[in-house]
């Protein structure tokens, strides 16, 4: 990850966050020609998966747990879906966090609904 790092001009401290993902907090920085993001989430109501982006001119890294695939995989699809288009690097990171948040939010109208059928038992 340090010579990643060193090949794409990555300050150490965002690598160091990048790779202690379990204590770093969400972030969006703008740091000497490119952007960290890290965003956290949770696949399963019980497991949490940290996103790492790091977008910069012609160039998008994505660091992510194996829980996170399935987000990564429809994005994917969503890009194949429009490969003859040009979609900027700014398309890529909003359709991660977009996946991200509209399948939690999903899961959690799935959730207030169950709680709600218990209550009424």
């Amino acid at each position: 990850m340090v010579k990643l790092g060193q090949q794409f001009g990555l300050h150490p401290l965002a690598v160091e966050n990048i790779m202690d993902d379990a204590t770093s907090q969400d972030m969006m920085e703008q740091i000497d020609g490119y952007a960290l993001v890290m965003y956290r989430t949770t696949t399963d109501m019980t497991t949490e998966t940290a996103f790492s982006i790091v977008v910069g001119s012609g160039w998008i890294l994505l660091f992510h747990t194996s829980a996170a695939q399935m987000h990564v995989d429809r994005v994917l699809d969503r890009l194949q879906e429009h490969s003859n288009e040009l979609l900027g690097s700014c398309f890529v990171v909003y359709a991660l966090i977009y996946e991200i948040t509209d399948w939690l939010t999903m899961t959690t109208i799935q959730i207030k609904h169950d709680v709600v059928q218990i209550d009424n038992i």
